[in-house]
């Protein structure tokens, strides 16, 4: 039987195209994806590592409230240092720390999107089955 065994891409919605794209290059310096030659930079998409970032411009977004995309981030203190350095606030109390030191923080992009970073030093696999 065939599996998933990735995320390729998520699609969040905006009101401005290159406004928000911008804020997630300043926020998680991500790069545009670039499909070579033929095709070129992809005007509305982003690398994020192995998985790509695609926005919908529309005139009335439909954001995402509660559900959201998660981000895992290597440097913990550093990207936490950088939101809010660039003024991002927190939610849902601010970050949170488990007992395994896996970390989270939500907060909102540029249009009022649901957000989640996520840091886990012991692994991904081993913070979900402990």
């Amino acid at each position: 039987m065939s599996r998933i065994f990735g995320v390729h891409h998520v699609n969040l919605e905006c009101k401005d195209l290159e406004a928000t794209k911008q804020w997630y290059r300043d926020i998680f310096n991500l790069e545009d994806v670039d499909r070579g030659p033929g095709i070129g930079v992809v005007p509305n998409q982003l690398f994020v590592g192995e998985c790509e970032l695609h926005f919908t411009e529309r005139e009335t977004p439909a954001y995402m409230e509660e559900g959201h995309p998660a981000f895992e981030i290597k440097d913990w203190n550093e990207m936490i240092a950088h939101l809010v350095q660039n003024g991002v606030g927190f939610e849902r109390g601010g970050p949170t720390y488990r007992p395994d030191g896996s970390t989270a923080a939500f907060f909102r992009d540029l249009e009022g999107n649901l957000l989640e970073i996520v840091h886990h030093p012991t692994g991904r696999r081993w913070a979900r089955d402990n």
